[in-house]
Order: structure tokens, then C-alpha cells, then sequence
């Protein structure tokens, strides 16, 4: 086996004895992730988050892009691929009276293989975010009869997606695909209310829990058509299957008493242990194209919508609503046969991002927008790369006591391209 296959191996070997610790410690510090599944993910490939989140028209040998299934009949037929990515995230909350300081939260962002199975049938597999919740929020209030109160709200949590997907060329042009997910994980609310200025009246704590364990599918089309002078085009469909997840949710209400440093339980008020549902994910659709020139340039839009006023979880709707989604991207090669100066070979990217996100809070559609810049940096006759993707942006509004979030993301990808069914011959 050659020097880069064993230090390819090693590296797989290695996050996968780390992934399921580096998932399960996510914490994101925003308050919006109250709602809902969460603060959803969208994508959160390196080379992606350059773009601006482009992916549904994207296809070539040496990218997993799982946002849109067909485009694994792209991988070379003697290749597998593995791409890992860590994501950091710097956010700052911002109020009409308050500015918080900048926290950071760092974790392993994915881990994705792909490689053929014949010709014409490509496949994919790996374990990716789908929403976290993390944020904690404290309110301080002086109530008649109760003196000074304060009101503390806490989430933890996220739900993770592991999944099996395939591509199938369909036809020279056209190729269509599927991925099924398994969506497990958990979210907890949390809110306790002391009364600093009561001496004998208990504090109390009230937890809501629930935990996700099924599967979920989607489907995509591409077309792609090389046409002349190295120019090609492809257009890309996905349509994410309406689905009821089974899930199981627990309610705690209890008093305890807080000193400076142990909070010490008295009785339990309310307990439902386990309560069986289901959680309602409504469908959704998105489309996109990219144009280009092999090797040399290429640009793409997407759009996407899903209709998130019909989620339900236990029967239960919240303050969200569908969204809408816009995305445009571009990548510009200086000289990709470059020998005499590598940085003419590195991929230089760009993009925008846009979107009417599934909240609604106090009659406030909340937004979200991000610039992004990237970049890929080849390593010399492997076919594998360094990708890094940059993005700010702003999510939400100060307007009728809401809160206005600005995030920076970086998020470094390593995509390993190894030849593992070419079969050698003796002369």
C-alpha cells in the first residue's frame, strides 16, 4: 500500500474513535435555537459553506455532495473518497440595550465517504450534523410579593444524521438518486426560576426532553451535459419526503434549593417519564444550476422551500413557519496545470447566502444572511485537497425585544482521495 494510502487510513481510523464524544459535546450559544428541531444545519461541507451553500446543480470526481444525491454517479470509477471537516463558530448576541461578548464553540462538523459501485451507480455514506440546540438565557425581575426573581433558560442538545445514500445514471445526461437518514439524538429545554429574596419558598425547575430515533429519506435529480471548448452545464432537483419521526418525550417540574455552589433537589411537583409520539418533518423542495468551464471556472443558484407551518411535534405546533432559502456561488482555477506556481492551481471561491428562516417570533420573520469566501488547496498527484471555507453573516433583529446574532464560521475540510480498486498488474 503506498505512503499516502496508509496516512489516509490512519487519519479515518482515527476520527472515527473520536466522532461520536466530538458530537455529542456541540453547544452553539443562540437563543433561536429554542424553537423547533433547533438551529438547522443546512450544509456543512467546507467546500459548500465557500459557495455560499451551493449544492444542488454541484457535481465532479473529487466532491461528496450529499445535499443533492444524483451527483455520486460523479466518482471516478477506481476512487473512494473520505471527507472529514471540523467547524468553528464565533457568535455575538446583540440587544437594543446589551452587547454580549464574542463565544466560540469548535466540533467536529462531519465525517462522509463515497466511492463507486459500478459505472453507472455511486454510493455514499457518512455522519453528519442536523440541528443543535444550545443557549442560555437569563432574565432578572422584581415581582410584588416575591422580591427579586430570577428566570433562567437553558438548551443542550442535538440530532445528528447518519446516512446510506445512492446514485444511478439514469442515462448519459442524467442522473437521479436518494439518501435515507437515520435521525437520532435529543433536545432538552430547561427552565428554573429562583426567588433570591424568599427564604422559604422553594426554587423551581421545569425540564421538557425529547429523543429522536427514525429515519427519513430524499430524492434528487441532475442533469449534466459537457458541451463544447471544456464547457458544461448541470441542473439539479431534490425533494425532501414529508415524514412522522417516532419519538419519545419526559416532563420533570421540581423544587430545589440553590446555594452558591449546589442545587439540592426537595420533591418532584410533576413527572411524566416516557410519553411515545410523533414528530412531524413536512416536505420540501430546492433546485439549482451551475455553469462552468473544466478546470477553469464555474458558478451556480440554488433555491429551496420547505413547509415548515405544518410541523408538528406531539401534536403540538410552535412559532415557526416555512422558509425560503437562496444561494449563488463561484470558483475560479488560475491555471490548473500549473507547475511552476502551486497558487495558480488553488481553488478561489466565493459566495452569498440568503434566507427566510423557519421562525417567527413577535409577528418578526427572522433572516439570515452570509458572505462566504474559500478556498482548496490541492495536494500535488493525489486528487486529495485541503478545503477551507469562511462565512459572516447576521441572523435576526433587535426590534420588539428580540435579538440580532452575528456569526463568523470557519470550517477546514480534508477530502482523501485514494485508488482502492485499481487492480495492478505484473509485466
Amino acid at each position: 500500500m503506498q505512503k499516502s494510502s496508509r496516512v489516509g487510513l490512519s487519519i479515518i481510523f482515527i476520527v472515527l474513535l473520536t466522532i461520536q464524544g466530538a458530537f455529542a459535546q456541540v453547544r452553539i450559544s443562540s437563543p433561536y435555537s429554542r424553537y423547533g428541531l433547533g438551529d438547522l444545519q443546512g450544509n456543512p461541507f467546507a467546500k459548500g459553506v465557500a459557495l455560499g451553500g451551493l449544492g444542488y446543480g454541484l457535481r465532479d470526481n473529487l466532491t461528496l455532495n450529499m445535499k443533492n444525491p444524483a451527483s455520486y454517479t460523479a466518482f471516478d470509477s477506481l476512487s473512494f473518497l473520505c471527507d472529514v471537516g471540523i467547524s468553528s463558530t464565533f457568535n455575538q448576541l446583540q440587544t437594543t440595550t446589551n452587547v454580549q461578548d464574542f463565544n466560540n464553540v469548535t466540533t467536529l462538523g462531519y465525517l462522509t465517504f463515497g466511492f463507486p459501485v459500478t459505472r453507472w451507480w455511486g454510493a455514499s455514506l457518512g455522519l453528519t450534523p442536523y440541528s443543535h440546540t444550545g443557549y442560555q438565557m437569563i432574565i432578572r425581575d422584581t415581582i410584588e410579593g416575591a422580591g427579586n426573581v430570577t428566570q433562567q433558560y437553558t438548551g443542550t442538545g442535538n440530532i445528528n444524521r447518519f446516512h446510506l445514500g445512492s446514485g444511478f445514471k439514469l442515462h448519459r445526461d442524467l442522473s437521479w438518486g436518494f439518501n435515507a437518514s437515520f435521525l437520532f439524538g435529543n433536545l432538552n429545554n430547561i427552565k428554573s426560576v429562583y426567588f433570591n429574596d424568599l427564604t422559604y419558598v422553594f426554587d423551581t425547575r421545569i425540564t421538557n426532553s425529547i429523543i429522536i430515533n427514525d429515519f427519513n429519506f430524499e430524492t434528487g435529480i441532475q442533469y449534466h451535459r459537457n458541451l463544447k471548448n471544456n464547457f458544461y452545464i448541470n441542473a439539479g432537483l431534490v425533494y425532501q419526503i414529508p415524514f412522522n419521526m417516532t419519538g419519545k418525550k419526559s416532563f420533570l417540574v421540581e423544587r430545589f434549593v440553590a446555594s452558591a455552589t449546589t442545587e439540592t433537589t426537595k420533591d418532584t411537583i410533576d413527572y411524566i417519564n416516557i410519553e411515545k409520539g410523533n414528530v412531524h418533518i413536512p416536505g420540501g423542495i430546492g433546485g439549482g444550476f451551475v455553469v462552468g468551464k473544466k478546470d477553469i471556472w464555474m458558478a451556480g443558484v440554488d433555491v429551496a422551500w420547505q413547509n415548515w407551518d405544518q410541523y408538528r411535534a406531539f401534536g403540538l405546533k410552535d412559532s415557526i413557519k416555512s422558509n425560503f432559502k437562496a444561494s449563488f456561488g463561484f470558483q475560479i482555477i488560475p491555471k490548473h496545470s500549473s507547475v511552476s506556481n502551486y497558487f495558480k492551481k488553488v481553488s478561489y471561491r466565493a459566495g452569498f447566502r440568503y434566507e427566510d428562516t423557519y421562525l417567527n417570533l413577535h409577528t418578526n420573520n427572522i433572516s439570515e444572511y452570509a458572505v462566504s469566501v474559500g478556498f482548496g488547496f490541492p495536494f500535488r498527484k493525489t486528487g486529495s485537497s485541503l478545503n477551507i471555507g469562511l462565512e459572516m453573516g447576521q441572523r435576526g433583529t433587535t426590534k420588539d425585544q428580540l435579538i440580532q446574532e452575528t456569526f463568523v464560521r470557519a470550517v477546514f475540510g480534508l477530502t482523501i482521495k485514494e485508488f482502492w480498486f485499481y487492480r495492478r498488474k505484473l509485466d
